[in-house]
């Protein structure tokens, strides 16, 4: 798309209930972006169910629409918290570059 720019999401080192809120508010302004969406996650050292489970529910979205998301930067935390939970195929977190 002509002029689709690139929005990011950048997640903070603690993904934890305690910020869910603003995360949900990020995550809800990026949704229904019509350009790509890089969420990077290179400053994760720990999160939560509550916020993969909005991670979760925001990459399934994008994915429905087309338009999925990419994961820039690397955290062992949120690839092991991923997998504990089974959600590695809905994240696609293992390919984060």
């Amino acid at each position: 798309m002509e002029g689709a720019a690139t929005e990011a999401v950048v997640l903070m080192a603690e993904c934890t209930a305690r910020n869910a809120e603003a995360l949900k508010a990020r995550l809800l302004d990026a949704v229904n972006t019509a350009g790509a969406v890089e969420v990077e996650v290179g400053a994760v050292e720990r999160v939560d169910t509550v916020c993969l489970q909005l991670l979760a529910a925001f990459a399934r979205q994008r994915t429905l629409h087309g338009t999925p998301v990419a994961w820039r930067g690397r955290s062992d935390a949120l690839v092991q918290a991923a997998a504990l939970l089974g959600l590695s195929g809905t994240l696609a977190i293992s390919d984060a570059a």
